[in-house]
């Protein structure tokens, strides 16, 4: 269901509404990835819900919110695990922080963000930003310091949620540059193309591997939605260049990080390390438990795995979640959980889907965010950052997908 009405017309806009917008959303991009900013985004989340509701008052936008359906059943499921939660009160607070922010920002950006130009316009904003926070991590890695954990993130940021961000931006970054160049705009697809590979020299500085296997996951399902539409053996062949670039990168950081000796092999190095994360004992005891107990968990939010296994199973590290996106809702909510989990997180692709087959600009945009929704869900698969910062950032991406594209959409799409 999509609660929607006409598309209101950039004539219709008056300065203090765009100014009020697109100075709060800058603000917004630019604060989220960066750790310690939780009072500046909120404010900024609460003035952009202002503006909406006078907006609307206005007449100056109307509403939409896209998967309504999804998002009550992800809510309703979240809040039956207060009834069995280990700790009702905390389920509570990340029910209020987890679902209710992230689909405030979604309402949000999907009502303001109505057409591609717009789109563009919060793309350029966000990679401003973006293009700020990759210049730090890789003045930090040049001159050996560290910003986080004694690791190389970015500006108050550590490894993990700063790899994300990168990951999730990326596909918006080349979206933005291929349709300046389709469009004649070649300065401009120029800007777009160094900002990328200063990303790509800041997920190096990371050491992170797991993005190197989110980034050849995006480039992939470029390559074949791309090869789907129009097969060619030139493409063929560009594919199979960049997929052996990036296989190469992620070996290359699984070798960086082991140092093994030289006269070691590398294939070798490769399944050891595999072999030997720890993470293996511990979703081997996370699904064990959710296959005995597959209806219920410990509660709503990712501490709860903390609760019920703190003191009672001794793992081999530090860990206080499962380390895997969708581990971790299933030990929160149980089966029922991930599934809505997943089908909520999937039917933003889903939908757009049926944008690959219109213009130029609209397809870059569709392309792009079912790559990063492939790229976002490969990256959590070995660890979770899809909370806090993560997830409003996908949630916001996502919302201005949907609004943007709205004209080339199926209405009767859930």
């Amino acid at each position: 269901m999509t609660i929607s009405f006409e598309t209101v017309t950039d004539s219709s806009r008056t300065t203090w509404f765009d100014y009020g917008f697109w100075g709060l959303l800058a603000i917004y991009l630019w604060v989220l990835p960066i750790g310690g900013t939780t009072a500046v985004r909120n404010l900024a989340m609460a003035l952009l819900l202002l503006l909406v509701g006078v907006a609307l008052l206005r007449r100056v936008a109307q509403p939409n919110f896209p998967l309504l359906y999804p998002w009550l059943a992800y809510l309703a499921v979240a809040v039956s695990t207060l009834a069995y939660a280990l700790d009702s009160a905390y389920s509570l607070q990340e029910i209020r922080v987890e679902i209710l922010y992230p689909a405030a920002v979604f309402f949000i950006a999907a009502t303001l963000i109505y057409s591609p130009s717009q789109w563009a316009r919060m793309a350029w904003l966000m990679m401003l930003g973006n293009a700020a926070l990759a210049i730090f991590t890789i003045y930090t890695g040049i001159t050996g310091g560290t910003t986080k954990d004694g690791l190389v993130g970015s500006l108050n940021s550590g490894v993990g949620s700063y790899s994300t961000y990168i990951i999730t931006t990326l596909p918006i970054i080349v979206a933005l540059g291929w349709s300046e160049w389709k469009k004649g705009k070649q300065p401009f697809a120029w800007v777009a193309g160094m900002v990328l590979m200063a990303n790509l020299t800041a997920l190096y500085f990371t050491l992170n591997r797991q993005s190197f296997v989110a980034l050849f996951v995006e480039a992939m399902t470029v390559a074949l939605l791309v090869l789907a539409r129009n097969f060619t053996l030139k493409r063929v062949a560009i594919v199979a260049i960049v997929a052996v670039g990036l296989a190469a990168l992620v070996a290359f950081q699984v070798l960086h990080r082991a140092a093994p000796p030289s006269s070691v092999d590398a294939s070798a190095v490769l399944q050891s390390e595999t072999r030997q994360d720890p993470r293996w004992p511990v979703w081997k005891r996370v699904v064990a438990d959710i296959a005995s107990s597959p209806w219920t968990g410990a509660g709503f939010g990712l501490r709860s795995f903390n609760l019920k296994y703190e003191g009672k199973v001794v793992f081999d590290g530090p860990f206080w979640h499962a380390h895997n996106m969708l581990l971790n809702k299933a030990v929160q909510m149980g089966v029922p959980g991930a599934v809505v989990f997943l089908c909520l997180f999937w039917a933003v692709p889903w939908r757009v889907r049926y944008c690959l087959n219109s213009g130029v600009m609209e397809r870059s945009i569709a392309l792009a965010v079912i790559a990063l929704a492939c790229g976002v869900f490969a990256k959590n698969m070995t660890d979770d950052f899809f909370t806090r910062d993560g997830a409003l950032l996908y949630w916001l991406l996502a919302g201005a997908t949907l609004g943007s594209l709205r004209h080339c959409m199926k209405a009767d799409t859930p």
